[in-house]
């Protein structure tokens, strides 16, 4: 998807703010604009390049983030527009900090498997980095816990072939258990967790939904789950003073709901209208092409 369908994609869903990796950079930033400028409708763009780090030196990304330890994401902007490298772990690619030297200019490193040994989860929690979910990519469509019947935004929003892709069984659905568990444990010791769900491996914004519905499979209480995939998020992005809640002086991004989310997490569905920086969008607008 790209330009006007992908925003109203996003909005449709309730997502205010996206952070992108890309690597044709120059075609996010044309999007980012026109969503920015109210040209077309679309959430708030935050573009990562993909494709910074050579090709035979993939610990570039991480190694270009020295002092982790006192939170390099609330000086994200700058070191974005330096560096061009994403800062996060995703979850779908599973990490944990070195703990064989002390803190040092690559601290972060790949790990195979999805399950975390108890020093990589302590030192995950103390440098205070977060750790993106990514469930949704594994899991797909068909790993919806209780996945609600009908979703007219789905049918409204993309093409017959899109359906067709993202209703595939995800081959790697059997690891999403032991991440869940990972997630749980992480998240009951104090870590630093936000919601992303790795689009297009889901649909856009539909997989932010089948995110907290995995969470809340693993035992992460509505609340919090909630809690990451707004103020986390904030946090993560270092924006926290700007979105993530609402509050007096920050921008007006929310989402109005014909449900109770806090006693079923799947009411995160039942969207009635969006605001995204105090602009007021009703659900059955975006769901109809201009």
């Amino acid at each position: 998807l790209t330009g006007e369908r992908l925003g109203r994609a996003w909005l449709a869903y309730g997502i205010t703010t996206v952070r992108e990796l890309t690597t044709a950079p120059a075609e996010a930033t044309e999007r980012a604009e026109a969503w920015a400028s109210g040209r077309t409708p679309g959430p708030r763009l935050l573009i990562s390049r993909a494709d910074a780090a050579p090709a035979d030196d993939a610990s570039v990304a991480a190694r270009s983030y020295p002092g982790i330890t006192q939170g390099f994401a609330h000086d994200l902007r700058r070191q974005a527009r330096e560096l061009a490298v994403p800062p996060w772990q995703l979850a779908a690619i599973p990490a944990r900090l070195r703990s064989d030297t002390a803190a040092s200019n690559f601290e972060l490193e790949l790990s195979p498997g999805f399950t975390a040994y108890q020093d990589g989860v302590s030192r995950l929690i103390a440098s205070e980095a977060t750790l993106v979910t990514g469930l949704a990519a594994l899991a797909g469509l068909h790993g919806w816990p209780s996945r609600p019947r009908h979703d007219e935004a789905f049918a409204a929003l993309f093409t017959p072939a899109e359906q067709a892709a993202w209703e595939r069984p995800d081959t790697l659905a059997a690891a999403v258990p032991s991440l869940e568990r990972t997630l749980a444990r992480l998240v009951r010791a104090g870590g630093r967790v936000a919601v992303g769900s790795d689009a297009p491996a889901v649909p856009y914004g539909l997989g932010v939904h089948l995110e907290l519905a995995l969470l809340a499979r693993a035992g992460i209480p509505n609340d919090q789950a909630l809690w990451m995939a707004t103020a986390g998020g904030a946090l993560a992005l270092g924006l926290e003073r700007e979105i993530g809640t609402l509050e007096e002086g920050k921008l007006a991004d929310f989402i109005v709901l014909d449900g109770d989310p806090l006693a079923h997490i799947g009411d995160t569905l039942r969207i009635v209208a969006v605001a995204k920086g105090g602009a007021w969008h009703q659900r059955a607008s975006l769901l109809t092409p201009p």
